[in-house]
């Protein structure tokens, strides 16, 4: 769905950001990588087997490019916002 007709549409939701949906074409690539590191640790994690993976695991996530999609949703929210 494209930014205008979600927000066309934002008078309908209770809350604006319940109405946002991510985009995520010009990051797809990432996103992909992101959930193969995730899937190496994910159950060890929610498990509570290892919790100290997260220290492992973070960073990795931030090097294939977490924070490239973080700012990709923080650009469209803002737009969808009409920032």
């Amino acid at each position: 769905l494209s930014v205008e007709l979600l927000a066309s549409s934002a008078s309908d939701c209770t809350t604006l950001s319940a109405c946002f949906v991510f985009d995520k074409t010009n990051v797809e690539d990432i996103i992909l990588e992101l959930n193969g590191i995730w899937a190496q640790y994910e159950k060890m994690i929610m498990c509570g087997v290892q919790p100290e993976l997260l220290d492992t695991v973070i960073p990795q996530l931030y090097d294939a490019g977490l924070q490239t999609v973080i700012d990709e949703a923080n650009k469209q929210f803002k737009a969808f916002k009409g920032e």
